[in-house]
């Protein structure tokens, strides 16, 4: 019960917070009661974040204080005391109702299920985890994922200090299902009920979505701000309102706060404000909010590294060498991590031919074939263009107008100047896609009723397709649930290369550290580990440009580490130094692990499975410096 506990006092206080902020704009006030809650969520989630992370930067991340931060914006839940009437659909309208019962309950089955994707347990929830027991946030100096901005998972703390791993999963899935209510209330203004809530379930059982919103992974918990900032935009345009683009900055800022990407919305928001006359007034207004909600992250990593996005302005900024980077380092990081992922390249063409390639015949470093945005915008682009051609003189009138600017800039802005082009890093920008696609679709179905038929099909078909989808992703989290099995059980033929989690969180002690390269790890391991990642950190240098022993030595004693975890064939500098060390006689083995290296298919476990040895090395107590060789030796490629 702790954990539903949590779940609604997190609920609660995010609610209030939202709701306070909405009350001081004198916003809330002119929103339908439904609408009203799905604004606040959307505000209070951002304003959680940064006041867990203010805390944070104080060292104040108790449960204490948490639980006390949560309750501060209960209060608040009184100007939310009108509650939206309940729906009277039509009998379609009590099919897409199932249907949303049924995507609902498989969003819950997989919530109650451990986490196992990835870059959740790389990050997501592992520094939060890390942040936690440290009381405080701490730099982790590894590029991308150490010191990235991390406003949405901050909301992340209080559920896991004070209801464990459930509460945390559990609130995840009430993040993406607020996404999917603020899609569906601002739809309510333009269309009804029944293509809203046919547009949520396209959004709710989207691929990228399915994949994501149950996970740690922000991009669904970002469209909060993307969807809510960007229409408070247009709203701010056709309304002339100072109020809404205060609004939309703070969006703007929470987003900037959460992902160097947010950094692309501030400008985009900022750019689509400058077209009208108030361009000044509003843009000044704008630009404070976005400051004061989104600078924490980036002044706080200024001032632990001199640079304000650690580390992408490392060469441009002139930093001297230092312990987290240097220059050797940084031209390295930049060979290893983006060499590959841009394989479109930054062309006029290949920006014109994006859409088409990530949805039709996607690389598979954009990660769009299994987790991409599915069939629909290209089952309605007919009938969305008929649309807007047909209300074109009314355009201009419309928040949609100013919500389609600021994604098309976005995108344009992202396409050139970011080196990673993976679809879902575009993810945040669906929800007003499907929106503006479905109000211009529908619109045009009203006045030529021959296209409401096929224009239900469009719906209908995506939403078969994709639930279809769904089902087959939550066949994991089911079995679990309904078998019994245990965590250590499911995780073992979920998450890859997990053999040596268990024993190594049941005989190590907080007085080992054991160092490993496997990512997914971070959040499993309960003992304490360095995680040693060879392109994007150097405190521990594994890159191949010099070779040094006894530079490793030091380098592995001075971080506290007693373990380390490998494979003893492994061809890479790392395996250099472990079988250097081991034949000097600074290393023994401890245990040996047979890994399951490759799942060709998690859901439907299909194919093969590749299994690789592991050996756990601890450090010795002999003083084996001098058996060590000094020459530097050029290294293998990784």
């Amino acid at each position: 019960m702790i954990e539903l506990a949590t779940l609604v006092l997190m609920l609660g206080g995010t609610l209030g917070f939202g709701a306070a902020v909405l009350s001081v704009l004198r916003i809330r006030g002119g929103l339908p009661p439904g609408e009203s809650h799905a604004w606040s969520f959307a505000v209070g989630f951002g304003l959680l974040g940064w006041l867990v992370g203010g805390l944070g930067f104080m060292d104040g991340l108790t449960p204490w204080a948490l639980g006390l931060l949560l309750a501060i914006g209960l209060p608040a839940l009184w100007l939310l005391r009108d509650m939206p009437a309940l729906p009277r659909p039509e009998p379609w309208g009590w099919v897409l109702l199932g249907v949303l019962a049924v995507v609902m309950g498989m969003d819950l089955i997989e919530a109650l299920a451990p986490p196992s994707d990835a870059d959740t347990l790389a990050y997501h929830f592992a520094m939060p985890k890390l942040y936690l027991e440290a009381g405080g946030i701490f730099l982790v100096p590894r590029a991308i994922d150490g010191v990235a901005p991390l406003l949405s998972q901050m909301t992340y703390i209080p559920a896991l200090a004070l209801g464990g791993e459930r509460a945390l999963t559990l609130w995840t899935m009430t993040g993406n299902w607020a996404t999917a209510a603020l899609l569906f209330t601002i739809s309510r203004r333009f269309i009804g009920f029944n293509w809203s809530l046919g547009a949520t379930l396209v959004y709710l059982t989207v691929p990228a979505v399915i994949y994501g919103g149950g996970s740690g992974q922000v991009e669904v918990r970002n469209a909060l701000y993307v969807l809510l900032g960007a229409f408070s935009v247009g709203l701010a345009l056709r309304t002339g309102l100072l109020r809404y683009a205060v609004l939309a900055g703070i969006m703007a800022g929470f987003f900037a706060g959460a992902k160097y990407l947010g950094l692309i919305f501030v400008l985009s928001c900022g750019l689509t404000l400058m077209a009208q006359r108030r361009w000044f007034v509003q843009g000044l207004a704008f630009s404070i909010a976005a400051v004061i909600a989104g600078s924490g992250w980036y002044v706080w990593l200024w001032s632990h590294t001199g640079d304000p996005v650690f580390p992408m302005l490392f060469t441009a900024l002139g930093l001297p060498d230092g312990p987290y980077w240097s220059s050797t380092f940084d031209a390295f990081f930049r060979e290893k991590t983006f060499s590959l992922e841009s394989p479109l390249g930054h062309g006029i063409w290949a920006y014109i031919s994006y859409p088409f390639v990530a949805t039709l015949d996607a690389p598979p470093v954009l990660e769009a074939r299994r987790t991409g945005f599915g069939p629909f915008g290209w089952l309605i682009l007919p009938f969305a263009m008929a649309g807007i051609w047909g209300a074109r003189e009314k355009l201009r009138s419309s928040p949609l107008a100013g919500l389609t600017l600021v994604s098309f800039l976005f995108f344009t802005i992202w396409f050139f100047t970011t080196p990673i082009q993976r679809v879902r890093f575009l993810l945040p920008l669906l929800p007003g896609l499907i929106l503006c696609m479905s109000v211009a679709a529908v619109k045009f179905s009203d006045q030529t009723k021959a296209a409401m038929k096929p224009l239900a099909a469009a719906f209908a078909l995506t939403i078969a397709f994709q639930v279809a989808g769904d089902a087959l992703f939550t066949k994991n989290p089911a079995q679990y649930l309904l078998t019994g099995e245990s965590r250590n059980d499911y995780l073992e033929r979920t998450v890859t290369r997990f053999a040596p989690v268990a024993w190594l969180n049941k005989n190590l002690g907080p007085g080992d550290k054991v160092l490993h390269t496997i990512r997914q790890y971070n959040y499993l391991l309960d003992v304490p580990y360095f995680f040693a990642n060879f392109s994007a950190q150097k405190v521990v240098d594994l890159s191949p440009a010099r070779l040094d022993p006894r530079r490793f030595l030091r380098q592995i004693k001075a971080r506290g580490i007693t373990h380390l975890l490998f494979s003893p064939n492994s061809n890479t500098p790392l395996g250099f130094y472990i079988k250097t060390l081991k034949d000097a006689g600074c290393l023994k083995i401890v245990h040996r692990f047979d890994n399951v290296a490759v799942f060709p298919s998690r859901t439907l476990r299909t194919g093969a499975r590749q299994t690789e040895s592991v050996n756990l090395y601890k450090l010795t107590a002999v003083d084996c410096v001098k058996l060590l060789p000094t020459a530097i030796r050029p290294s293998p490629e990784p």
